[in-house]
């Protein structure tokens, strides 16, 4: 695999980080690093940064520009709790369990490490903004959680802001309703510093998930963006096969999802400049799947299992961008060796310390899967891509035409 650009080695981050030398020299104090991980729901690889030309992304753009973008990033799977499953405890679905989504019934089968608890164990402050959607929920050691319907929190399961705003609809209508905590970008970033504040000090994990842009879409919340893009000056997704009109609205509101979280981004960054925890911190943007859009989500094809994926390391100066196939599954080793615990001999992910090291052979093909969703969306199939080439299995095609008016009329709400 061909790497574009690299000034900067992964496997030099971390004896930087934990022999406390900067890049240029300078003593540094020998700490943990603080780890963000930001999680936007159902986003695919429409940005400003992989190329998109109707995305509306500056600050993602910025951050990827400066720090390590992956231009081969992919999840496990297209759904939303199988895939979260894989993120947090570094295991495909069909290994740890989690085939389908944990409020339509699906769990782990136990309690496996995940990377809040090996964290939590170490000492770090460990929480969570929005949903975790996988099960059991004792499998994840979080000492803060707001802002989920999954959990519960001061005596209730309720993601929904308190307050009535405005929001205008996918088809500009507006309306004034209570929306779900985590599409308030402002608060979420508020929310993100009041657990820093609890912390008082120690190494925190913290996971941030906004809603963002999962559907039902709509073209603002509480006045983001502040100017929303419109259908009439959109191009249209090539992998969508969409080619009527009628559809660039939905599209539109899309990418103003997407606008969204590129702020309350922007706003978490500006909270840990702030605070001078920002160099330090180890920042990790991605989505958890692809596009709820037709040839995307829940389907193995690229728009559904290819993701946005950047990281920024503590202390990283210089910019890198990776061809290499990584996977959600690489975050737990990843993790793990940069705070220096041992790495589980039955992880079958990679260190991302070592992509760049010259004597490293990375891998040359990546896998997904799927097999539920909900319990009426069941499409078993297995997925290997290398170089130019994806062979998608079906071994459950025969079934299909039973599935394809369930899959069709649930998509996009799922």
């Amino acid at each position: 695999m061909k790497i574009i650009y690299s000034h900067f080695t992964f496997t030099g981050i971390l004896v930087l980080t934990m022999f406390g030398c900067s890049q240029n020299g300078d003593v540094q104090s020998n700490q943990l690093p603080n780890i963000l991980m930001v999680v936007a729901d159902d986003l695919g690889k429409e940005l400003g940064c992989y190329g998109d030309p109707n995305a509306v992304t500056p600050s993602l753009d910025d951050f990827a520009y400066r720090y390590t973008k992956f231009n081969n990033a992919y999840v496990t799977t297209a759904s939303c709790s199988p895939s979260r499953s894989s993120i947090l405890t570094g295991l495909y679905p069909h290994q740890n369990g989690q085939i389908g989504l944990s409020h339509r019934g699906f769990s782990m089968f136990e309690e496996f490490l995940s990377i809040p608890t090996a964290l939590k164990n170490q000492g770090y402050m460990t929480g969570v903004i929005g949903k975790i959607h996988v099960k059991p929920l004792e499998a994840f050691r979080f000492d803060y959680m707001y802002g989920g319907f999954d959990y519960p929190y001061n005596g209730g399961m309720n993601p929904f802001h308190s307050e009535v705003v405005e929001k205008i609809t996918e088809d500009w209508q507006l309306i004034n309703e209570k929306p779900k905590f985590t599409r308030m970008v402002r608060l979420v970033a508020d929310s993100a510093a009041s657990f820093i504040d609890r912390s008082n000090g120690k190494p925190f994990f913290l996971m941030v998930n906004f809603l963002d842009p999962h559907a039902p879409f709509f073209q603002q919340v509480a006045g983001l963006p502040e100017h929303p893009m419109h259908g009439d000056s959109i191009n249209q997704l090539a992998f969508t096969g969409w080619e009527e009109k009628e559809h660039m609205q939905t599209l539109a509101a899309y990418y103003n999802g997407a606008t969204r979280v590129d702020r309350g981004f922007e706003l978490l960054i500006e909270m840990l400049k702030k605070k001078n925890l920002y160099e330090n911190t180890m920042i990790i943007f991605l989505g958890d799947h692809g596009a709820p859009l037709p040839r995307a989500k829940l389907t193995n094809f690229e728009a559904g299992v290819a993701i946005p994926l950047m990281i920024k390391y503590p202390s990283q100066k210089r910019p890198a961008v990776y061809e290499q196939f990584v996977s959600t599954i690489d975050f737990l080793p990843t993790i793990l060796e940069l705070t220096g615990n041992p790495v589980p001999d039955y992880l079958p992910g990679l260190s991302l310390l070592h992509i760049s090291d010259s004597a490293n052979t990375w891998r040359d093909k990546i896998f997904t899967e799927f097999d539920w969703h909900t319990r009426d969306i069941f499409f078993s199939r297995r997925t290997i891509r290398q170089g130019h080439y994806k062979l998608i299995a079906n071994p459950a095609a025969k079934y299909y035409a039973e599935f394809t008016r369930q899959e069709n009329e649930n998509l996009r709400f799922m």
